[in-house]
């Protein structure tokens, strides 16, 4: 009994101290960052179907991005359950393309994705 409850308190330790963490951290999940794929890469004036979020018709006047990423990336904490969205993509970073892993920021369009290291 004294085993079991030890082990209750333990796991319910972790879980606050998990949480706690990832609150502190300041591009963390509560502040709107989503690890995502890439799907695609698309210019300004193209077209594209079952977004969620087009970030490109939410950029403050006098943005000006030349590429957008379509980026899948999970909502609600189940890899299951996943989102597109339209992410600017910064000018100075080369070489991104579909199936590379990103950060991007649900809640505020004007921050660029992220591009994330190589697994």
């Amino acid at each position: 009994m004294t085993k079991s409850l030890s082990m209750i308190l333990w796991s319910g330790a972790s879980l606050l101290s998990a949480c706690a963490s990832l609150e502190q951290q300041p591009d963390g999940y509560s502040t709107g960052w989503r690890r995502g794929q890439v799907l695609e890469i698309v210019r300004a004036g193209n077209s594209i179907s079952a977004v969620v979020k087009d970030c490109r018709e939410a950029l403050p006047s006098g943005a000006s991005y030349a590429q957008f990423a379509v980026v899948s990336y999970s909502f609600g904490g189940d890899p299951n359950l996943r989102k597109k969205l339209v992410v600017s993509v910064p000018a100075g970073l080369q070489g991104l393309g579909a199936g590379d892993w990103v950060s991007v920021n649900v809640a505020d369009c004007a921050l660029p994705l992220k591009r994330l290291p190589p697994a």
